[in-house]
Order: C-alpha cells, then sequence, then structure tokens
C-alpha cells in the first residue's frame, strides 16, 4: 500500500521536473535563435514553392510536374505554408520563448531601476537585449496588420491589355479583414509589351513587362518590372511574378458566326504549356464548345512524331481535345479548368500557327497568333512602417547589446586604471 501511495506521489513530481526542464531549454536564447531559423528557412520555402490561396493552378502544376516530391510536399502543407502545422508550430514556440525572455529582463532591468542600482555597462546592455527582443513583437504587430488591414493579389494580364485596381480585375485576391473593397484606388496598369530571353539549357535568363500606370486618363508613370524590380503606385507594389503563352484562337459555328476569338492563357513549361477553352456562345448547354489544349512554340517533327524543342518562338503548334456539350456556365467554376462531365469528345488534332481545321458538326477552329502574358503580384501592405520600424528597433538593440556595452566597459576599465608613474613615463 505504501509503496503504491510513494509511486503515485512521485508522478507529479517528475512531471513538475521535466516540465520545468522543457521550459526552461525553450527560455533560453539559443533554443530562440534555433527556432527564428527555422521560421525564416520555411519562410524562404513559401517564396519559391507556389502557395495554394493565391496560385491554385501554380501549385497543382508542381505537383504534377514533380511526381516524388510534390505529393510528398503536399503532405507536409508545403503549399499552403502559412497555415500548417509546420510553419505555426515553431512560429508560436518561437514567440513563447522571446515572451519569456522578455518577462525576466524586462522584471530584472525594472528592479535594479526601483533600486537606485547603477546604471552602468552592464544595465546598458541588458536593456539593448530588452529592445532586441521586443522588436520581434513590434515585428508580429507589423505583419498582422499587413494580414488584416492589406491584400495581395495575382492577375494574368495579356500584351496590350490592362487591369484596373478593383477587386473584380484580380484573377485571385486574398483580402484582410479590415480591408474595405472601397479601399482599391481604381487607377489602371497597362502592359504594352513583354519579352522573355533564355539560356541555352530553356532556363529563363530575362524576362520583363513594359508597364505603364493610367490615372485618371493620364499616364503618370512608365516602367519596366523586372524579378527584382517592381512597380510602386500609390502604396501599391506591382511585382514579376510568373509569366506564359497566350495563343489565340478563334472558333466558328455551323452558320460561319464567330463565336469565339481571345487569346488563351496557358499554365506550365513554356516549352510545353497547356490551357483550356470554353465558348459558351456556341450555342445552347447541349452544343456548347470545349477544349483541352498544349502549347509548343517549338514543334519539331522526329520521324513523324511531333515532339516540344525549345522555349523560342520558332515554330508554334497547338494540340486540341475539343468537346460539345453542356460547358455549366451557370456554375461557379475555375476559369482555367473546364468539366467535360457532360460533354462528348468530338475531335483531336494539331494545328501549326496560321492553320484552320473543320471539326464535326460544321464547325471550325483557328490559330492565327500567338501573343504573351504576364503575371503580376500586387500587394498592399500598410503595416510596412511597423515593420521598418521593428527593424530599427532590432538592429538599435543588437548594437548597443553588442557594442556599445562593450565600450562603455572598456571606458570604465580605463577611467578605474591606476595613472602610470612620472619615473616610468621618463624611463
Amino acid at each position: 500500500m505504501s509503496v503504491t501511495r510513494r509511486r503515485g506521489e512521485g508522478i507529479p513530481g517528475a512531471a513538475r521536473f521535466y516540465l520545468l526542464r522543457e521550459w526552461r531549454t525553450l527560455a533560453r536564447m539559443r533554443t530562440a535563435v534555433i527556432l527564428l531559423a527555422i521560421v525564416a528557412t520555411l519562410s524562404i520555402i513559401a517564396t519559391l514553392l507556389p502557395q495554394k490561396a493565391l496560385q491554385p493552378q501554380k501549385a497543382t502544376d508542381w505537383v504534377q510536374m514533380h511526381q516524388v516530391l510534390g505529393p510528398a510536399f503536399d503532405d507536409l502543407g508545403l503549399f499552403a505554408l502559412y497555415e500548417s502545422w509546420l510553419f505555426l508550430v515553431p512560429l508560436v514556440l518561437m514567440y513563447v520563448s522571446l515572451g519569456n525572455c522578455v518577462l525576466t529582463r524586462g522584471r530584472a532591468l525594472y528592479k535594479r531601476w526601483r533600486m537606485g542600482l547603477p546604471r552602468g555597462a552592464q544595465f546598458i546592455g541588458e536593456a539593448g537585449s530588452l529592445v532586441f527582443h521586443l522588436s520581434f513583437f513590434v515585428l508580429l504587430a507589423g505583419v498582422m496588420y499587413n494580414l488584416a488591414a492589406g491584400f495581395t493579389a495575382y492577375v494574368n494580364i495579356v500584351e496590350g491589355d490592362s487591369v484596373v485596381d478593383a477587386r473584380s480585375s484580380y484573377d485571385q485576391i486574398e483580402e484582410g479583414a479590415l480591408f474595405s473593397p472601397t479601399g482599391h484606388r481604381g487607377f489602371e496598369v497597362k502592359v504594352d509589351t513583354f519579352n522573355a530571353t533564355y539560356w541555352d539549357n530553356g532556363k529563363p535568363k530575362d524576362f520583363v513587362t513594359h508597364a505603364r500606370v493610367i490615372d485618371h486618363g493620364t499616364v503618370v508613370k512608365e516602367q519596366d518590372i523586372r524579378v527584382n524590380q517592381y512597380l510602386a503606385y500609390q502604396d501599391l507594389k506591382f511585382y514579376q511574378a510568373s509569366y506564359g503563352w497566350a495563343p489565340v484562337v478563334q472558333v466558328f459555328d455551323p452558320t460561319g458566326r464567330k463565336v469565339f476569338d481571345a487569346p488563351v492563357i496557358f499554365f506550365g513549361d513554356p516549352n510545353f504549356a497547356h490551357g483550356v477553352l470554353k465558348a459558351p456562345a456556341a450555342g445552347a448547354p447541349g452544343d456548347q464548345i470545349g477544349a483541352r489544349m498544349f502549347f509548343a512554340p517549338d514543334a519539331v517533327d522526329s520521324g513523324g512524331q511531333a515532339h516540344a524543342g525549345t522555349a523560342d518562338l520558332l515554330n508554334p503548334a497547338l494540340s486540341f481535345a475539343v468537346f460539345k456539350g453542356d460547358l455549366h456556365a451557370g456554375r461557379t467554376a475555375n476559369v482555367y479548368d473546364i468539366d467535360v462531365s457532360a460533354m462528348k469528345q468530338i475531335w483531336t488534332g494539331g494545328l501549326l500557327q496560321g492553320q484552320s481545321a473543320d471539326l464535326p458538326g460544321g464547325y471550325r477552329v483557328s490559330f492565327p497568333r500567338v501573343m504573351r502574358y504576364t503575371t503580376l503580384q500586387v500587394t498592399d501592405a500598410p503595416g510596412l512602417p511597423i515593420i521598418y520600424s521593428s527593424f530599427v528597433l532590432m538592429m538599435g538593440g543588437l548594437m548597443t547589446r553588442l557594442y556599445l556595452r562593450s565600450l562603455m566597459d572598456w571606458r570604465e576599465a580605463r577611467r578605474r586604471r591606476p595613472p602610470v608613474p612620472a619615473t616610468e613615463l621618463a624611463a
């Protein structure tokens, strides 16, 4: 009986011991630095991988193109990283650790101040360390304010077209809970041209969007947008995010009426991309036309078999799988996907630029020319002044902790050093 009681009494004590040990480990500055490195690394990964919230099509393409890593990354939540446990757990632990450091140092400094102890180098150094730790909470406040009061959007713009800063103009948009739709500025960004160059291995060397900002009918700014060179106007920033091909496709019904004539956005590798066509204007739900397509800017014929060549526009070709039926145009759906559940495939084939083909039922499809499109990321970040302030506090606290304290220690040691006798100076 007594043995059982001692074991029962020992469990809470052991639990307290291990909890206290883990808490002390979490409260160490070294632990906070390690957690900060983990959070920073995950943030970098989030910038390299497309996130589903804003780039669902690119995220899907990435998974399909990487048969091994894609599903594994998806299971880990890397395509929705900022909402995954992989990111949130180290972030919360980091701020718990930083919070403990702030409370510990703040309480110690306050006691020294109340007791009227000398405020020498050690006090200054601890104050700098406290400011450094507090700067991370200022940074968090700035990030949270950005998410709550700003927005991030993506938009695909074909050469010659434009986008207006309005909610309905963007392909994907995430607005904060405090952001009002009336907060959009309403000015226009017009894409005049887009150019891309490639290395010999097919990798992009450079891609640039030449754009103009038009406000109330007047051109107020003209600039090239590159990966590391954004366009800024009225606190909005336009970044070069991606690009692709936009072949122009025409569809004619049996009466010769043109029911579709527009550039089609294609996704995927620049040397072999995919896209969809929807022509609800072709007729009643049972007579509507849709297609799944692949585009090669440099189609190569090898022994009677066509395959994709380089990413340069040398011999553009389109392949089609055309469907007829009900596009479910009245339903909410992804504009870059097609539902063929109520459709029947009527034709498969390919066209070179400038060619046309007759389809069953009297329809006709043409491929007259190729255009390009650019994908711009648009951000409204009202919390940036707070974030910049956190960096100032961070560097100020760090410099105070590392250098000002050492300087004060050196000056104090020099002041206390006994004077050198005159006889020694004479010698």
